[in-house]
């Protein structure tokens, strides 16, 4: 098990949704709640194209999903990835994913379960679960 670089303030933040997006007003507050309270720490963010997208059930068709979550990977900038919503279709989008490049460019992805466990299997990299906004980020 190893640990990527650990994050510091001016680092960026990339913010993706592996199932359903942020669409609802409440999910909606407390992404942009993280947004300002983490801008307010002194990091960038940035959110995939269908992070606040939302087609039955899912922010965008598994192939994007997965797409997505690998150009943060590749992002060099990109320190911590955030999930942003979802968990429900994950296992649609896991056959997508290249986890060579998440092997290759090792960065902390963080969420409540979901990708994590299969993203230790896969990469040998350990992984932090926590929630998205709201008072605890």
């Amino acid at each position: 098990m190893f640990y990527p670089e650990f994050i510091k303030e001016k680092d960026t933040i990339g913010i993706t949704a592996l199932s359903n997006g942020v669409v609802n007003k409440l999910k909606i507050n407390r992404l942009e709640n993280a947004h300002r309270k983490l801008q307010k720490k002194g990091y960038h963010i940035i959110e995939t194209d269908d992070v606040r997208k939302d087609r039955y059930g899912k922010s965008a068709p598994s192939k994007v999903q997965a797409k997505e979550l690998e150009e943060l990977y590749l992002k060099k900038e990109v320190k911590l990835i955030l999930i942003a919503a979802g968990g429900d279709f994950l296992m649609e989008t896991l056959p997508y994913i290249d986890f060579s490049i998440l092997k290759e460019n090792p960065k902390w992805m963080l969420k409540g379960g979901g990708i994590l466990p299969v993203k230790m299997w896969k990469t040998g990299m350990t992984k932090k679960n926590g929630i998205l906004g709201g008072s605890r980020c």
